[in-house]
């Protein structure tokens, strides 16, 4: 995909995030890979929803289960009663399984 159709798709994202933001006086999420919660950093793909979350009437869950990546996420949001924070992952079954990671950087 080309970086210009990978910006248009983004724009499309928020207006509708945007658009469904000021429809409404209170909004839950769920986020499953809520990353670092960094925008414009091509390691963590950006994220969608950053600024959305200052907004108070904005509620949910942000899911993410690599470590060190969750610290970040943590340190930025901790305090924030609206927002829970989960170092888990998500699987069809219950127990542990191999987690892969692959580094942005070396694949560039």
């Amino acid at each position: 995909m080309s970086k210009t159709a990978e910006l248009q798709i983004e724009d499309v994202y928020f207006t509708l995030i945007d658009a469904l933001s000021n429809s409404r006086d209170y909004l839950f999420f769920i986020q499953v890979g809520s990353n670092d919660s960094r925008t414009g950093d091509p390691a963590t793909y950006g994220d969608p929803l950053q600024s959305f979350l200052k907004n108070e009437h904005w509620h949910g869950i942000m899911i993410e289960p690599v470590g060190y990546v969750f610290d970040r996420l943590l340190a930025k949001y901790s305090g924030v009663e609206r927002l829970i924070l989960e170092n888990i992952a998500i699987a069809e079954t219950n127990g542990t399984k191999d987690f892969y990671i692959t580094n942005y950087l070396i694949m560039l």
